[in-house]
């Protein structure tokens, strides 16, 4: 058997330690402790409002007014002027913010629909599609949003009709900014504003210790068809501003003027510019 002759182990050069290459802006790069704990936190949650509504939505940034707790306004009115001396008193108060306007009552029926508002200042008497008209669309689709109405008509011919078309409240023209800011904020927290004359007018008649107007026992629709034909607008014009076919506003037409004892439009003209219905 032969033997192999023995041979030493190699042996393994010495392992030297490394010698540092890094610069000091390396070292800098360096995540700290506190660094790499914050990179281990969750991602914070996303707004599902902020998504948008999937393949297709637009995109909406969140909602920052909600979590301030900012009441946001929208103002409807036919002149530019009066919506700019709104915007202004509003604008001083840390706790409202406009977000919109329209100058008539389908801009405010589309504002509704584009903007989130908690409250929309809303003018009765408007080019287009009146005030009346859109308190009803806005109501029915949007039955959250405080309808304050300001107008310079006569709280006291509307109150029965507003209050049946769900307006929060009501506000004459040449009510003073604080009372508006007043009247603001008390709708923006889902409280009613009505004049103490309003109130006054309502518990009597609840009672049947006054009788109401006449023109209080139209229905909602006989009051907006009402109003359109005082206006001066035909029967055809009336339907197509209220979506109703020529018979139907014929059928309003005929009780409307048989609960007030009237015999034709230029009656109702008269009728509406006595009890101040209308300018």
């Amino acid at each position: 058997m032969v033997q192999r002759a023995n041979r030493q182990p190699r042996l393994l050069p010495t392992h030297r330690p490394c010698q540092s290459r890094y610069t000091s802006s390396m070292r800098d790069a360096v995540p700290t402790e506190s660094a790499l704990t914050a990179s281990l936190e969750p991602p914070a949650q996303l707004d599902p409002v902020a998504l948008g509504s999937g393949a297709g939505g637009s995109v909406r940034p969140p909602d920052e007014n909600r979590v301030r707790g900012v009441l946001r306004v929208g103002v409807a009115d036919d002149h530019a002027i009066f919506r700019e001396c709104l915007k202004y008193v509003l604008a001083g108060m840390p706790d409202i913010e406009v977000v919109g306007e329209a100058s008539d009552g389908g801009q405010a029926i589309e504002l509704a629909r584009r903007v989130e508002m908690d409250v929309l200042l809303l003018d009765l008497d408007m080019p287009n599609k009146g005030g009346l008209d859109a308190l009803g669309s806005i109501r029915g689709q949007f039955p959250d949003l405080s309808v304050l109405i300001l107008s310079a008509f006569s709280e006291e011919q509307y109150a029965i009709t507003l209050i049946r078309l769900g307006a929060a409240g009501y506000l004459g023209k040449d009510t003073a900014p604080d009372t508006l800011i007043q009247a603001v904020r008390a709708v923006g927290s889902g409280k009613r504003y009505w004049s103490a004359r309003v109130a006054s007018m309502l518990a009597t008649a609840v009672c049947g210790q006054r009788p109401t107007q006449v023109h209080d026992a139209l229905t909602t629709r006989e009051f907006q068809v009402f109003l359109r034909l005082a206006h001066g607008e035909t029967v055809t014009a009336v339907g197509r501003g209220l979506a109703l076919s020529y018979k139907t506003v014929s059928t309003h037409r005929t009780r409307l003027m048989r609960k007030l004892d009237l015999v034709s439009n230029s009656d109702l003209t008269a009728y509406a510019v006595k009890h101040g219905l209308m300018a």
